[in-house]
């Protein structure tokens, strides 16, 4: 199989990208996120920052990316702004997180290397081809809502779809 990417330690091919964003969307569900719910990623470029972005798009949440670079200010306007109700973290950057009483739609925050459940997604000892199947559940149990594909030719409401990239953001 092809390889998204690879470094000295780790090699993702697509399939174990795919497995990673399903362990993604489950544990959000799990978490209680529901689709339109807002979920806001602030981490540095890596390959666990890509698996969540997708992670939350399956489970038809919206991903909010918060600049690695900003700092408190700017991060506590941007997740005012888009009204974010977690959270997702590296230990790396939790002394930039603004303090509770000033986020008052963050109902979590979450360091994923803290998790367990969420750090264990991103092991790379798992074999190439091992299924995944949720705690609690059987092989071969749906654990995830049936997403309809995305045609080109379906017939959707355009305003329930929005892809927002934010390059720059600026807090006078």
């Amino acid at each position: 199989t092809r390889s998204l990417w690879s470094t000295t330690s780790q090699r993702c091919t697509y399939d174990r990208l795919k497995r990673a964003v399903d362990r993604v969307a489950f544990y959000l569900s799990k978490q209680g996120m529901r689709s339109g719910d807002r979920i806001a990623v602030h981490m540095p470029n890596c390959p666990e920052w890509v698996a969540l972005y997708y992670g939350i798009i399956r489970l038809g949440a919206i991903a909010v990316c918060v600049g690695a670079a900003y700092k408190q200010r700017e991060i506590e306007h941007l997740l005012n702004n888009s009204q974010v109700s977690l959270l997702i973290i590296c230990n790396e950057l939790l002394s930039q997180v603004p303090k509770r009483g000033t986020i008052p739609t963050v109902n979590d925050v979450i360091a994923w290397e803290n998790d367990s459940v969420l750090a264990s997604i991103f092991e790379t000892h798992a074999t190439e081809n091992e299924p995944f199947v949720p705690p609690d559940c059987n092989p071969g149990d749906e654990f995830l809502p049936a997403a309809q594909p995305v045609h080109p030719r379906c017939h959707a409401d355009p305003s329930q779809f929005l892809v927002f990239s934010l390059i720059c953001n600026t807090y006078l």
